[in-house]
């Protein structure tokens, strides 16, 4: 049998980061989580919509590079 890779977390984080900082999504908006749910709803989906939408478009113009 071959060789066995033990994984270092270290190496596996750094090398994350390299590979996708760029694919990771921020929001400068937050959430109380103290708050109940349902108060909580509308301002999850008023956070989530735009980096939806910016993945949305992320995966369309890779199909269109793609197609081209």
């Amino acid at each position: 049998m071959g060789a066995v890779k033990i994984w270092n977390a270290m190496e596996v984080a750094d090398q994350a980061r390299k590979d996708y900082s760029s694919e990771i999504l921020h929001s400068s908006l937050s959430i109380d989580p103290s708050l109940p749910l349902p108060d909580m709803k509308p301002r999850i989906v008023f956070v989530l919509m735009p980096l939806c939408f910016s993945i949305f478009i992320r995966i369309c113009l890779r199909i269109l590079i793609a197609w081209l």
